[in-house]
C-alpha cells in the first residue's frame, strides 16, 4: 500500500541512477514509500564551462530556475493527488548538493493546502530571491510546522 512519496533530486554532475542503491535499502525507504528520483538534463554549465548533468546552467536566479521550481511544485501536487485523502503531509522532498537547492526553493514557494511531510537537504545553498519565498502568515506557519533536516558534509567539492 502506497503511504508516502519521496521526491529526491541528485546533485550536480551525477545521474539519478547513481543514487538508486542508497534507496534500495529498507532503512532509507520503507516499501510503502513511492520514490521519485528525477533526472536533470545533460546541459552546458556556464560556470563550470562544460556539459554536465545539471538542474540549471548558471548561478544567477533567472526564468530557467523559476520554471524548474514551478515544475517541482507541479510534481508535489501530482503526488499529493495520488492519495485518497490528498494529504500533502504524505509527500516528502529533498536532495543532495544541487538537488538540495532546487527542492529547498520549491519548499519555500510551496502554497499547498497543508504542510509537506518533511524536507531533507544534504548541502543547501539557496538561490531563491527573498521575493519568491512564501512569506504570508499562513505560509510561515505551514513552513514552521514542516520537519526539516539540512546537512552539509565535510567533503563536497562543489561547495
Amino acid at each position: 500500500e502506497h503511504k508516502a512519496t519521496l521526491i529526491w533530486l541528485h546533485g550536480l554532475g551525477e545521474p539519478a541512477h547513481w543514487i538508486v542503491p542508497r534507496f534500495d535499502q529498507e532503512l532509507m525507504a520503507p516499501p510503502t514509500t513511492r520514490i521519485i528520483l528525477a533526472q536533470a538534463p545533460w546541459a552546458w554549465n556556464s560556470w563550470l564551462l562544460r556539459y554536465i548533468w545539471s538542474w540549471f546552467r548558471g548561478m544567477a536566479y533567472d526564468k530557467e530556475k523559476s520554471e524548474l521550481y514551478d515544475h517541482m511544485l507541479d510534481l508535489i501536487e501530482e503526488e499529493r493527488l495520488r492519495f485518497p485523502d490528498q494529504d500533502s503531509k504524505r509527500v516528502f522532498i529533498g536532495g543532495n548538493s544541487q538537488g538540495t537547492i532546487v527542492t529547498l526553493a520549491a519548499y519555500l514557494r510551496y502554497k499547498g493546502p497543508t504542510r509537506l511531510g518533511g524536507y531533507c537537504g544534504i548541502l543547501a545553498v539557496n538561490l531563491l530571491p527573498p521575493e519568491e519565498a512564501q512569506r504570508s502568515p499562513a505560509a510561515i506557519k505551514m513552513q514552521s510546522e514542516t520537519p526539516m533536516l539540512l546537512y552539509n558534509g565535510e567533503d563536497d567539492p562543489i561547495l
